[in-house]
């Protein structure tokens, strides 16, 4: 690949169960270390000031605890990156951002339900009430998916080309993949890119549930053969991606240069592949986003070992063992983590004794075969 189309990531904003702080995720030894208010089903994300980055109140009463989320790993992002006050760079920059179908108030549903469920012979006009009464417009506009890039782009700035992908896993690969293709095309120099996930939104159980992923049975847990359980999982996760010229000549820090590529046509995994084998055996780990299907996870298997690195010979940390299934977020989150052990240099706690196997992180692979579509690689690289 010529340097000059190399994507660097210059940026990484994280918020999840365990912190805000890489450090304070991959210090810890044991993936299923207790998380407060976490259960058999689903882990919630840490509680965090998001005043810190989101300053007008108005602007954080419109926004759903997704959408919340989303701003404040965005804000954390631009600050690593050094871009926060370059309203310059910031109004030509790319938005790309993947999420669910919109969030909803519980609080809301709960109420609705309640009053179609006692109140038979007038369901109708139940109905009509508690919307006119507890439905506030702006409120609801702000529930949107494509919403979720608005109010990021309002409160930072970023008023280049904005893109919203929704649906499940295949949603943040299609916005990772898309950021770094424009950016090594040439049509953009910096992107910000990323996505959120809560596991109290029930869309995604339903989803699950009529998609026979997910049922009532063994508490609610879809069995998982390489994981410990099945839980939904929470967090909120950036990344700034810069071409390798742009972020040379603002003398930008890089965590480490990416390739993307999946199946859809039939060649980007390809060239995932070349790079893999091009690097030397040692210094390699793999972050896979393996969330315990099967048969998915055999492919997977089947793909790495094809590569020269099967998960029983090179360091492999299933990370849904620790965050849980963060679906849109998924495939993103890997590659952030793969980011931040790239800066560490060395593989964390998380890898257990596979660390002493390869103390030495140079380079990482980082999947994401998920419960739909087709599989996808991401290959990072330590900057050079």
């Amino acid at each position: 690949m010529n340097r000059c189309s190399d994507v660097l990531v210059t940026g990484l904003g994280l918020l999840s169960p365990y912190g805000e702080d890489f450090s304070e995720v991959f210090d810890r030894s044991h993936d299923c270390e207790p998380v407060d208010g976490a259960d058999a089903v689903s882990i919630p994300i840490v509680e965090y000031q998001i005043e810190r980055q989101v300053k007008e109140r108005r602007t954080r009463r419109m926004m759903g605890p997704m959408m919340a989320s989303a701003a404040y790993a965005a804000g954390k992002a631009l600050d690593s990156s050094g871009l926060r006050d370059e309203a310059g760079i910031l109004k030509k920059a790319d938005l790309v951002v993947a999420c669910g179908p919109g969030e909803r108030l519980p609080k809301f549903d709960d109420k609705i339900a309640e009053r179609v469920m006692t109140r038979h012979s007038e369901k109708d006009l139940a109905l009509n009430r508690a919307l006119v009464d507890v439905l506030k417009p702006t409120h609801f506009l702000t529930q949107l998916p494509n919403l979720a890039a608005a109010n990021i782009a309002m409160e930072f700035g970023l008023t280049g080309t904005s893109r919203t992908f929704v649906g499940e896993d295949s949603a943040g690969v299609a916005a990772l993949s898309t950021a770094i293709r424009r950016i090594a095309a040439g049509f953009s120099n910096v992107a910000l890119i990323g996505a959120a996930a809560n596991s109290e939104c029930d869309y995604r159980k339903v989803g699950l549930s009529e998609a026979g992923f997910f049922s009532g049975a063994n508490n609610g847990l879809l069995l998982a053969e390489n994981l410990e359980t099945y839980r939904f999982g929470s967090c909120a996760v950036f990344l700034v991606l810069e071409s390798r010229r742009h972020a040379e000549a603002r003398h930008a820090r890089a965590f480490g240069r990416i390739v993307c590529g999946n199946d859809d046509d039939g060649s980007g995994n390809l060239e995932v592949s070349r790079l893999i084998e091009a690097v030397a055996g040692s210094g390699k780990a793999t972050f896979s986003g393996s969330i315990g299907v099967s048969d998915r996870w055999h492919v997977e298997e089947e793909t790495l070992s094809s590569l020269g690195m099967s998960p029983s010979c090179t360091p492999t940390w299933l990370y849904a063992n620790k965050f849980g299934h963060t679906s849109e977020a998924n495939f993103i989150l890997g590659v952030a983590l793969a980011c931040a052990t790239l800066d560490r240099g060395v593989l964390p706690n998380v890898f257990g004794n596979q660390g002493d196997v390869a103390s030495q992180c140079d380079s990482a692979v980082v999947t994401n075969w998920g419960l739909f579509g087709d599989g996808t690689l991401a290959f990072v690289q330590r900057y050079q």
